[in-house]
Protein backbone atom coordinates (compact mmCIF):
# COMPACT_ATOMS: atom_id res chain seq x y z
CA UNK A 1 0.00 0.00 0.00
CA UNK A 2 1.24 3.19 -0.45
CA UNK A 3 0.35 7.32 -0.03
CA UNK A 4 -0.14 9.47 -2.96
CA UNK A 5 0.23 13.03 -3.10
CA UNK A 6 -2.26 15.20 -5.06
CA UNK A 7 -2.71 18.70 -6.06
CA UNK A 8 -3.80 20.95 -8.20
CA UNK A 9 -6.40 24.05 -9.01
CA UNK A 10 -10.04 24.89 -9.01
CA UNK A 11 -12.45 27.13 -7.44
CA UNK A 12 -11.79 29.33 -4.43
CA UNK A 13 -13.58 27.91 -1.81
CA UNK A 14 -14.90 24.56 -3.35
CA UNK A 15 -14.58 21.51 -2.73
CA UNK A 16 -12.48 18.53 -4.32
CA UNK A 17 -13.37 14.92 -3.66
CA UNK A 18 -10.91 12.05 -5.20
CA UNK A 19 -12.83 8.47 -5.65
CA UNK A 20 -11.02 5.48 -6.43
CA UNK A 21 -14.23 3.57 -8.69
CA UNK A 22 -16.93 4.25 -6.31
CA UNK A 23 -15.34 4.81 -3.00
CA UNK A 24 -13.85 7.88 -1.99
CA UNK A 25 -10.13 8.02 -0.63
CA UNK A 26 -10.25 12.24 -0.02
CA UNK A 27 -11.71 15.54 0.23
CA UNK A 28 -9.77 18.89 -0.09
CA UNK A 29 -10.76 22.42 0.21
CA UNK A 30 -9.81 25.02 -2.43
CA UNK A 31 -7.56 27.50 -0.85
CA UNK A 32 -7.87 31.19 -1.88
CA UNK A 33 -5.46 31.61 -4.44
CA UNK A 34 -7.59 28.69 -6.09
CA UNK A 35 -4.91 25.43 -5.15
CA UNK A 36 -5.61 22.58 -3.27
CA UNK A 37 -3.75 19.69 -2.27
CA UNK A 38 -3.41 16.42 -0.13
CA UNK A 39 -2.28 12.59 0.04
CA UNK A 40 -4.55 9.49 -0.67
CA UNK A 41 -3.98 6.12 0.40
CA UNK A 42 -3.88 3.67 -2.30
CA UNK A 43 -4.11 -0.56 -1.99
CA UNK A 44 -1.27 -2.00 -4.33
CA UNK A 45 -1.88 -2.38 -7.89
CA UNK A 46 -3.35 0.24 -10.94
CA UNK A 47 -5.96 2.73 -9.85
CA UNK A 48 -8.61 4.85 -12.02
CA UNK A 49 -9.37 7.98 -9.91
CA UNK A 50 -12.06 10.51 -10.71
CA UNK A 51 -11.80 13.71 -9.66
CA UNK A 52 -14.84 16.42 -9.17
CA UNK A 53 -15.30 19.83 -7.58
CA UNK A 54 -18.31 21.18 -6.08
CA UNK A 55 -18.91 24.80 -5.53
CA UNK A 56 -21.90 25.81 -3.59
CA UNK A 57 -23.52 22.69 -4.05
CA UNK A 58 -22.96 22.04 -7.57
CA UNK A 59 -20.70 19.13 -8.79
CA UNK A 60 -18.84 19.37 -11.97
CA UNK A 61 -20.47 16.70 -14.52
CA UNK A 62 -17.25 15.72 -16.19
CA UNK A 63 -14.76 14.33 -13.71
CA UNK A 64 -11.05 14.50 -14.28
CA UNK A 65 -9.79 11.22 -14.41
CA UNK A 66 -6.06 9.86 -13.24
CA UNK A 67 -4.30 6.33 -13.41
CA UNK A 68 -1.88 6.03 -10.70
CA UNK A 69 0.14 2.49 -9.49
CA UNK A 70 1.18 1.35 -6.99
CA UNK A 71 4.05 -1.54 -7.08
CA UNK A 72 4.97 -4.12 -4.40
CA UNK A 73 7.81 -3.63 -2.29
CA UNK A 74 10.97 -5.35 -4.00
CA UNK A 75 11.57 -8.70 -2.96
CA UNK A 76 14.34 -10.29 -0.84
CA UNK A 77 16.18 -13.41 -2.20
CA UNK A 78 16.99 -15.83 0.86
CA UNK A 79 18.62 -18.51 -0.70
CA UNK A 80 21.37 -19.17 -1.81
CA UNK A 81 23.55 -16.69 0.18
CA UNK A 82 26.23 -14.55 -1.13
CA UNK A 83 29.37 -16.51 -2.29
CA UNK A 84 27.35 -19.78 -2.27
CA UNK A 85 29.15 -22.74 -4.32
CA UNK A 86 26.13 -23.95 -6.73
CA UNK A 87 26.01 -27.17 -9.03
CA UNK A 88 25.76 -26.53 -12.55
CA UNK A 89 22.49 -26.82 -14.01
CA UNK A 90 19.33 -26.07 -12.37
CA UNK A 91 19.29 -24.24 -8.93
CA UNK A 92 16.26 -22.92 -7.11
CA UNK A 93 16.18 -19.50 -5.73
CA UNK A 94 13.84 -18.86 -2.50
CA UNK A 95 13.01 -15.80 -0.52
CA UNK A 96 9.83 -13.49 0.28
CA UNK A 97 8.09 -10.72 -1.46
CA UNK A 98 4.42 -9.83 -1.34
CA UNK A 99 1.34 -12.73 -2.11
CA UNK A 100 0.39 -13.02 -5.13
CA UNK A 101 3.14 -11.01 -7.22
CA UNK A 102 5.09 -12.36 -9.86
CA UNK A 103 8.18 -12.51 -9.06
CA UNK A 104 11.14 -12.56 -11.57
CA UNK A 105 14.64 -13.65 -11.42
CA UNK A 106 17.52 -11.74 -13.36
CA UNK A 107 21.26 -13.72 -13.80
CA UNK A 108 23.29 -10.56 -14.45
CA UNK A 109 20.36 -8.41 -15.55
CA UNK A 110 19.17 -11.48 -17.65
CA UNK A 111 15.75 -12.62 -16.87
CA UNK A 112 15.70 -16.57 -16.53
CA UNK A 113 13.10 -17.45 -14.52
CA UNK A 114 9.72 -16.22 -12.89
CA UNK A 115 7.22 -17.60 -10.70
CA UNK A 116 4.35 -16.58 -8.32
CA UNK A 117 4.37 -15.34 -4.65
CA UNK A 118 2.56 -17.67 -2.63
CA UNK A 119 -0.21 -16.38 0.08
CA UNK A 120 2.61 -17.03 2.99
CA UNK A 121 4.29 -14.27 1.35
CA UNK A 122 7.16 -16.69 0.37
CA UNK A 123 8.42 -18.05 -3.65
CA UNK A 124 10.61 -20.29 -5.04
CA UNK A 125 11.89 -20.17 -8.85
CA UNK A 126 14.33 -23.00 -10.58
CA UNK A 127 16.83 -21.26 -12.97
CA UNK A 128 19.23 -22.58 -14.73
CA UNK A 129 22.80 -21.50 -14.04
CA UNK A 130 26.45 -22.66 -15.51
CA UNK A 131 29.87 -22.66 -14.78
CA UNK A 132 31.51 -19.41 -13.53
CA UNK A 133 29.94 -15.96 -11.53
CA UNK A 134 26.45 -14.92 -10.95
CA UNK A 135 24.63 -11.79 -9.53
CA UNK A 136 21.25 -12.73 -8.85
CA UNK A 137 18.61 -10.39 -8.53
CA UNK A 138 14.30 -10.08 -8.47
CA UNK A 139 11.47 -7.57 -9.02
CA UNK A 140 8.09 -8.53 -8.01
CA UNK A 141 4.80 -7.32 -10.25
CA UNK A 142 1.22 -6.70 -9.82
CA UNK A 143 -1.05 -4.83 -11.87
CA UNK A 144 1.13 -1.46 -11.68
CA UNK A 145 4.16 -2.75 -12.64
CA UNK A 146 7.48 -4.27 -11.13
CA UNK A 147 9.13 -3.32 -8.02
CA UNK A 148 12.92 -1.85 -7.28
CA UNK A 149 15.24 -5.13 -7.79
CA UNK A 150 16.09 -6.75 -4.55
CA UNK A 151 19.86 -6.21 -3.60
CA UNK A 152 21.73 -8.40 -5.78
CA UNK A 153 23.82 -11.95 -4.22
CA UNK A 154 26.38 -13.14 -6.12
CA UNK A 155 27.11 -17.15 -6.20
CA UNK A 156 29.97 -19.32 -8.04
CA UNK A 157 28.94 -22.20 -10.08
CA UNK A 158 31.29 -24.96 -10.33
CA UNK A 159 32.09 -26.69 -13.51
CA UNK A 160 30.76 -30.03 -14.36
CA UNK A 161 33.24 -32.94 -13.10
CA UNK A 162 35.91 -33.51 -16.07
CA UNK A 163 35.82 -37.07 -18.40
CA UNK A 164 39.26 -39.04 -18.50
CA UNK A 165 39.40 -40.76 -21.83
CA UNK A 166 43.07 -41.84 -21.82
CA UNK A 167 44.44 -44.24 -20.14
CA UNK A 168 41.61 -46.84 -20.34
CA UNK A 169 40.96 -48.82 -17.17
CA UNK A 170 44.46 -51.25 -17.71
CA UNK A 171 43.91 -55.08 -17.96
CA UNK A 172 47.61 -55.37 -17.59
CA UNK A 173 49.66 -52.86 -15.61
CA UNK A 174 51.49 -50.24 -16.95
CA UNK A 175 54.81 -49.25 -16.11
CA UNK A 176 56.60 -45.89 -16.57
CA UNK A 177 55.12 -42.43 -16.98
CA UNK A 178 51.76 -41.75 -19.39
CA UNK A 179 49.88 -39.52 -20.37
CA UNK A 180 46.43 -38.16 -18.93
CA UNK A 181 43.87 -36.83 -21.52
CA UNK A 182 40.31 -36.67 -21.71
CA UNK A 183 37.28 -33.30 -21.51
CA UNK A 184 36.49 -30.19 -19.32
CA UNK A 185 35.08 -27.12 -19.44
CA UNK A 186 37.18 -24.98 -21.39
CA UNK A 187 39.99 -22.97 -19.24
CA UNK A 188 39.24 -25.04 -16.28
CA UNK A 189 41.89 -26.08 -13.99
CA UNK A 190 42.16 -29.87 -14.07
CA UNK A 191 43.88 -31.62 -11.19
CA UNK A 192 44.55 -35.63 -11.28
CA UNK A 193 45.10 -37.30 -8.50
CA UNK A 194 46.31 -40.90 -8.07
CA UNK A 195 45.15 -42.94 -4.97
CA UNK A 196 44.07 -39.59 -4.17
CA UNK A 197 46.80 -37.58 -4.00
CA UNK A 198 47.50 -34.30 -6.43
CA UNK A 199 50.16 -35.58 -9.29
CA UNK A 200 50.07 -32.69 -11.70
CA UNK A 201 47.00 -29.77 -13.14
CA UNK A 202 46.61 -28.62 -16.17
CA UNK A 203 44.18 -26.31 -17.42
CA UNK A 204 41.48 -27.28 -20.50
CA UNK A 205 41.70 -26.27 -23.60
CA UNK A 206 39.07 -23.80 -24.84
CA UNK A 207 37.53 -26.80 -27.28
CA UNK A 208 37.81 -28.56 -23.76
CA UNK A 209 40.67 -31.15 -24.27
Amino acid sequence: NGTVTLNGTGYPGGTVTVKDGATTVGTFTIDANGNWSGNVSLGAGAHNLSITQTVSGATNANPVSLSVGIVPSAPSIGSPVANAGLPNGNNVVTGTATAGTTVTIYDNGVQVGSGVAAANNTFNVTVPLFYGNHTLTATASNSAGPSAASAGVTVRVAPNAPIITSPAAATVDQIGPFTSAGTAVGGATVTIYDNGVQVTTVVAAANGS
